[in-house]
């Protein structure tokens, strides 16, 4: 009768293990995953959307440059008849 203490210590350990483990394998994923994104580059929602309104403000200014042009060019065709 001396197994009878081991294993019960090794019944406890066993079942904490099996309960912890989920919780486990749920945290190393996470962490797998945000160390992919940190690789892959692929940023926050954030950084993305700046990075399309500064896209969209180029464009814009580009367009309204090109409006203006376009403007002044009609304004001396019709002052020059």
């Amino acid at each position: 009768m001396h197994q009878g203490p081991h294993a019960l210590l090794a019944l406890a350990i066993g079942l904490v293990r099996l309960l912890g483990a989920p919780y486990l394998i749920g945290w190393l994923t996470a962490l797998r995953t945000a160390q992919m994104r940190r690789l892959l580059g692929v940023g926050s929602e954030t950084q993305r959307l700046r990075e399309r309104v500064g896209s969209l403000e180029s464009s814009r200014t580009g367009l309204v440059d090109a409006v203006d042009t376009e403007r002044l060019r009609i304004e001396r065709d019709l002052h020059d008849g």
